[in-house]
This record gives C-alpha cells, structure tokens and sequence, in this order.
C-alpha cells in the first residue's frame, strides 16, 4: 500500500474539511476487494460545531482524487498527533453508534 497510518492529507475540493488522516489499513478489504485506507476527518461546518467522522475509501479512489488534485499528502503526524486523532476520532464513532 501506498501509505501508512498517520498519513496526513491536505483537502481541496471539500471546503467544510480542511485535511484527512489515515488511522489504518486494510490489503484486502471486503467491502472493496482490494486496498483500502480508514480515514478520521474533521469536519468544521460553517456555523456548527467542528466534529470528527471516520471512513474506509478504496486506495484507488484516494489514489485518482490525488491524481485530479482534489487532495495531497502533506506529511506524517507525530505519534503524539496520532493519538489524539483516533482517540477524537473513536469517540465521534462510539457518539455515533448510541445515537
């Protein structure tokens, strides 16, 4: 695979998010077949409170929005950075799943 966690993303297409980490991976994800990455983005809607939200995206997909410029990668996070990520990131999941 192309990235490890704790890629970090700078987002350009989507203007209520302003960059996206990979928080894992998978070489043979069953919904998709085949690679793919889970992301923790941070939403922060205009007048709304800013809020964390994760997702799996195929690696070819994160591959071509790369491609067509509607994403970059920037760096890797510090450990420190990482943690604090999935941590906001795994509460956003577990608010998610009892409400």
């Amino acid at each position: 695979m192309e990235f490890d966690p704790k890629a970090f993303f700078v987002e350009k297409e989507e203007s209520d998010v302003q960059a996206f980490i990979v928080i894992d991976s998978s070489e043979n994800h069953p919904s998709y077949d085949g690679p793919a990455y889970r992301m923790a983005e941070k939403w922060t809607p205009a007048n709304e409170d800013a809020r964390w939200t994760t997702y799996w995206i195929p690696e070819e997909t994160l591959l071509a929005r790369i491609e067509r410029g509607e994403c970059a990668y920037s760096k890797d996070v510090t450990d420190k950075q990482f943690k604090g990520v999935t941590r906001l990131a795994d509460a956003s999941d577990a608010h998610k799943a009892v409400a």
